[in-house]
């Protein structure tokens, strides 16, 4: 009974993320591949001394010319003396 239980709960989660994912596919999103930002993410993260995989999205805002939202304090806070501080903004900012 108890498995019963379960597998109804894990039925529901499923279906509630395959909705979701459903949803999300309506959205009109953009994907762009790392392998083409991966010099300017591996030259910015050598230079701050911070992840790559945080640097990939800086490196996206800049080639886009945009500014990248973040969250990640200490990631903002190492970069505000840099040339990058146009292309973030910080989340409480927006």
């Amino acid at each position: 009974m108890f498995f019963g239980k379960e597998s109804v709960v894990v039925k529901i989660r499923l279906n509630n993320v395959k909705q979701t994912l459903a949803d999300l596919n309506t959205i009109p999103l953009e994907v762009y591949l790392s392998q083409p930002l991966m010099p300017l993410a591996l030259e910015i993260a050598f230079q701050k001394d911070r992840a790559v995989y945080d640097c990939l999205y800086l490196a996206l805002a800049i080639t886009e010319q945009c500014q990248m939202v973040t969250a990640d304090e200490k990631f903002y806070n190492a970069l505000q003396t840099s040339n990058y501080t146009n292309n973030l903004l910080w989340v409480e900012n927006i």
